[in-house]
């Protein structure tokens, strides 16, 4: 979170395709006095369903946003902004959505440096629950419901697959043909494009 900020993500795991990677697909934002939540297409701004926009407290805006054939939302405060947009091209059989959120934040740099948990790899991520979440009891179990009890995935259990090697061994993949697909591609980036590889389900193997 940065000082005018604090978000909350709540990551559903796939049970295909990638399997041990997990996605965002609820936030949880209290900025200005006001606690924003976006699950699915909705938000809310205290517990009230906002389809438009709304005006925040010093200056902020909760509003939908469009931007060519991607729909989703922006929370901006008097210093920083959060963006998500709604990737919902993904089957339930593989993550049980069937959308993610790609997210942004735009903040300025002394805000950036400041803050806690962004772009500050792993070791800024801070796991909540309970009380110290931002999520609403009901959007926490809605959540729940959907990522964990319906697909027989225990949210206490569940381990990240956090290299290439097991994203290879789990998902049935060789790692002779994931270092040969990402070849061509530059060295800064080969180790990322080796993970994806081996990260999809074994039916491209």
């Amino acid at each position: 979170h940065t000082e005018d900020m604090q978000v909350n993500v709540f990551t559903c795991p796939w049970v295909q395709k990638y399997v041990g990677a997990a996605s965002q697909v609820g936030v949880a934002i209290l900025t200005g006095g006001h606690k924003i939540e976006l699950v699915g297409t909705e938000m809310t701004v205290d517990g009230a369903v906002v389809s438009s926009s709304m005006s925040l407290s010093g200056g902020g805006e909760a509003k939908h946003i469009q931007e060519g054939e991607w729909s989703g939302f922006e929370i901006s405060s008097s210093e920083s902004s959060f963006k998500a947009m709604v990737a919902d091209q993904y089957h339930a059989a593989d993550i049980p959505p069937g959308y993610i959120y790609n997210t942004m934040v735009h903040a300025k740099k002394s805000l950036a440096e400041s803050s806690h948990g962004l772009c500050k790899g792993s070791g800024g991520i801070t796991r909540v629950a309970g009380s110290s979440t931002l999520f609403s009891a009901k959007a926490m179990a809605d959540l729940n419901d959907m990522c964990f009890q319906k697909t027989g995935v225990s949210m206490a259990s569940f381990q990240a697959i956090n290299t290439a090697a097991d994203a290879c061994e789990e998902n049935k993949h060789d790692m002779k043909d994931a270092e040969q697909a990402c070849a061509s591609v530059p060295s800064l980036a080969r180790h990322d494009c080796i993970y994806d590889f081996c990260s999809q389900g074994s039916a491209v193997a």
